[in-house]
């Protein structure tokens, strides 16, 4: 049997081959996906980004866009390539498929540069991304993509004192991964309570991003107010509770608002806080690969297409450890269950395993 260090030793010994039968599979089966089936998420973004090229106020015009502009303004910009390809709906989710591809292409080399050719390929091949680029086309990894970019460049600037390029383009690509989805939203409480960064520079991190997310809306606020308050910032997600799913308190199954919402969401708040303290003396890398984890297993609502969020966590901390994480998805992935208990618990559980291991 080979070891995984074997594994590693071949891939990084052949780079160029082993890459190039990775994009090309990889490419392959997001595209075989997509020509497979198509889902509600697409047609909403499909009418987004008509209404976009058309140059009309998004969150005037629809009620099924529930994030920053950025995104949006993309699916404008590829709904005019498409004309050129022939206007039909096939031409413009081959367009999308392949810029989430992309995406998924460059964390996949970030992750590389973090923990070897092996698990950069392991990532842009595993089944969880492929399936939500293809079938979902949703568009998480476009966020990650910068949110990493901007932790990577906040990293390079943490051992100075002074205010550099790095620490320009961190708060550049963090404000760019909230206007794009905004799961990123939490991230601050990390950044403040985290001893790795300097006082000053917290403040850079923390209050800047979020401040140029609010202000990505002034241009559409005239027309789009209303949208804005109610389908962006009053949006909640499904109301499934996946960590306190099977307490008998909750119905199972139920999306009513209701006093548990509330009681939730402060569980929520106060799960975060917590493990930003718990995990205050990691380095900003891991801190964000954390995050990312955390705010998936402690979400008051959870979505399959979420379930990607965590992917370049779970390879990047867990190595060859994370194959139960991602067989779990798949096995529920297939079955689209309302409810997600069993994720989120995994979830917690791996947090706690690298809490124990790093003590």
């Amino acid at each position: 049997m080979i070891s995984v260090k074997t594994l590693e030793e071949r891939a990084g010994s052949n780079r160029f081959f082993w890459w190039s039968a990775a994009v090309f599979l990889g490419i392959a089966l997001r595209f075989i996906v997509l020509y497979a089936t198509t889902n509600f998420d697409f047609e909403h973004f499909y009418i987004t980004a008509s209404l976009a090229a058309e140059g009309k106020n998004i969150y005037a015009s629809t009620q099924y866009y529930n994030y920053g502009m950025l995104f949006a303004l993309l699916c404008g910009q590829l709904y005019k390539a498409a004309q050129y390809l022939g206007g039909s709906v096939l031409a413009y989710k081959i367009l999308h498929v392949s810029v989430l591809t992309l995406c998924d292409f460059v964390i996949a080399k970030a992750a590389e540069k973090k923990a070897g050719t092996l698990w950069g390929i392991l990532f842009f091949l595993n089944p969880i991304s492929i399936i939500i680029d293809g079938y979902f086309t949703q568009f998480e990894n476009i966020a990650i993509m910068f949110g990493l970019i901007g932790v990577l460049c906040v990293e390079e600037s943490c051992g100075r004192e002074k205010f550099g390029l790095d620490d320009l383009l961190g708060v550049i690509f963090l404000s760019l991964s909230l206007i794009t989805k905004h799961f990123l939203y939490a991230f601050p409480v990390y950044i403040l309570l985290s001893t790795k960064i300097s006082a000053r520079k917290k403040i850079l991190y923390a209050f800047v991003p979020p401040l140029l997310f609010l202000l990505s809306f002034v241009p559409y606020w005239s027309e789009g107010s209303q949208g804005i308050i109610q389908n962006v910032f009053l949006y909640r997600s499904l109301g499934n509770y996946p960590l306190l799913a099977e307490n008998f308190w909750i119905k199972l199954g139920s999306y009513d608002a209701s006093p548990v919402t509330n009681s939730y969401l402060f569980i929520f708040v106060s799960l975060m806080v917590i493990s930003a303290y718990v995990f205050r003396h990691e380095d900003i890398f891991n801190s964000f690969l954390i995050y990312l984890m955390a705010v998936v297993s402690f979400a008051s609502g959870l979505s399959g297409q979420q379930l990607v969020i965590p992917c370049l966590s779970m390879i990047l901390l867990f190595r060859e450890k994370s194959w139960p994480y991602f067989a779990l998805i798949i096995t529920r992935l297939a079955g689209k269950p309302a409810m997600l208990t069993a994720e989120s618990w995994c979830l917690l559980a791996y947090l706690v395993h690298y809490y124990r291991r790093k003590g």
